[in-house]
């Protein structure tokens, strides 16, 4: 896609930010909680680049946790607990987008317990499939939230497995079968994910200068 990435991995990163010399931001998920600002107080500067990113109308893309932060960011909740899924889960696209592609149903993999009321003027982009629960994606504008991890791949759920804190056994979910089911799923997933990455670069390529 031509695009040159910069990584900061941690909250040392966020200190020296420059949105001058970014074109757009992927905020990537993590154990810790939208509200836990006390504990790790990175999550607050995260929160301002965002804000920041979004009024210069810079692309956002926040996946499970970073989805909550661009919600919080722009003016919307985040639900703590409540809403506890490891898994494969049937997902609705809700409408035409360039990232998620058009309307209809397909299994995403979520890995969460809190959940985002979109931000006043977003557009719900999909949702599960029990009445009632919060959407799992949407966007404001150029930012997006998504709740599913686009991004997994089995190896990564393996890692994810092996670090668990308990999590799994508290929803009797089976880490390898976990694995496994993910990897029935890498072909396709691989292509929504190329379809979301392709769709986000173009959304910073054609970002007036």
């Amino acid at each position: 896609m031509g695009l040159e990435v910069r990584v900061a991995p941690g909250p040392d990163g966020l200190g020296e930010r420059d949105l001058d010399q970014c074109s757009g931001v992927v905020v990537l998920g993590g154990e810790m909680g939208c509200h836990d600002a006390s504990e790790f107080p990175w999550l607050s500067d995260e929160v301002d680049l965002i804000r920041e990113a979004h009024e210069q109308q810079i692309p956002v893309l926040g996946i499970c946790l970073g989805g909550q932060l661009v919600a919080h960011a722009l003016g919307g909740r985040v639900l703590a607990g409540g809403c506890h899924e490891i898994g494969w889960f049937e997902a609705e696209v809700l409408m035409e987008d360039p990232l998620l592609g058009p309307p209809g149903v397909a299994e995403q993999f979520l890995w969460h317990s809190d959940a985002f009321e979109p931000p006043p003027g977003a557009e719900a982009l999909a949702s599960g499939r029990i009445p009632g629960r919060a959407p799992l994606a949407f966007r404001c504008g150029t930012s997006y939230g998504l709740q599913f991890h686009p991004e997994v791949t089995p190896e990564l759920v393996a890692g994810w497995v092996a670090t668990d804190g308990g999590e799994l056994a508290e929803l009797r979910v089976n880490g390898a079968e976990l694995v496994a089911v993910t990897a029935q799923h890498d072909r396709h997933y691989q292509r929504q994910a190329q379809r979301i990455a392709e769709g986000f670069a173009a959304l910073i390529t054609r970002r007036p200068p």
